[in-house]
């Protein structure tokens, strides 16, 4: 996908040093624009622009490094489950060995009294 200029100055894109641009984005500039176009010079208007770019990507970094954390967390806590999991199916085993063992006792006494 071939980059395209915005109106604000940003290029939309799909790569990691653009700021990605979404419908919210799209919404919070012309809302910071109309809001502030009434009581602002161009120049002025220019820098809220640049500050919101610079608060939306700085949000979009936290949601995908949080996007990452959670991520990592839901393999390790599969990984977790897997690991319990394995462990029931062992001891159920074992149990199952001992009742059996347990029972073979009982009915060797059983024939020797």
């Amino acid at each position: 996908m071939t980059p395209t200029r915005l109106t604000n100055g940003h290029r939309r894109s799909n790569g990691h040093d653009s700021v990605q641009v979404s419908s919210h984005y799209g919404h919070c500039l012309q809302r910071a624009a109309v809001d502030s176009s009434a009581a602002s010079s161009p120049a002025a208007t220019k820098k809220d622009e640049e500050q919101l770019a610079a608060l939306y990507g700085v949000r979009m970094r936290e949601i995908g490094r949080l996007q990452e954390v959670l991520a990592t967390s839901r393999q390790e806590a599969a990984s977790q489950a897997d690991q319990l999991a394995a462990r029931i199916l062992q001891l159920e085993a074992e149990r199952a060995a001992a009742t059996s063992g347990h029972h073979q006792t009982q009915t060797l006494l059983g024939q020797y009294t």
